[in-house]
């Protein structure tokens, strides 16, 4: 898939070319909790824990059905959270523990009429 700039460098405008590239990105994970926990802004994401079980929380704002890459290549594992009352992988206010070297792939699957979002991950062997 190609990044922003390879679209940018095509003719797209850029603010298109952002929304449908996939540019990587590091993001330093803080906090414990949803509340203090990093935004996750883009759909392919280098989580870079600032300490163990740090973590970062994807957006309210997310497209149903756009998948949204993870990697950890750090020594500690990061923590995935999901927007307050939502439900991952049928847990309400669920999380995702990603470990040293390892990848995920997050999607949310429905947005729901009463404002509860279900979301679903997977993690690599």
């Amino acid at each position: 898939m190609p990044t922003g700039d390879d679209l940018v460098g095509l003719g797209m405008p850029a603010q298109l070319a952002e929304a449908l590239g996939n540019t990587p990105h590091a993001l330093a994970c803080t906090g414990t909790a949803v509340a203090t926990a990093a935004t996750i802004k883009t759909t392919n994401t280098e989580l870079v824990p600032s300490s163990a079980n740090t973590g970062a929380v994807l957006q309210a704002s997310a497209k149903v059905g756009t998948p949204y890459y993870m990697f950890n290549a750090q020594s500690t594992s990061a923590v995935i959270y999901v927007p307050t009352s939502s439900v991952l992988n049928g847990t309400t206010n669920g999380t995702f523990t990603v470990a040293q070297n390892k990848a995920a792939i997050l999607w949310q699957v429905k947005a729901a009429a009463n404002g509860v979002d279900h979301w679903a991950a997977l993690l690599t062997a």
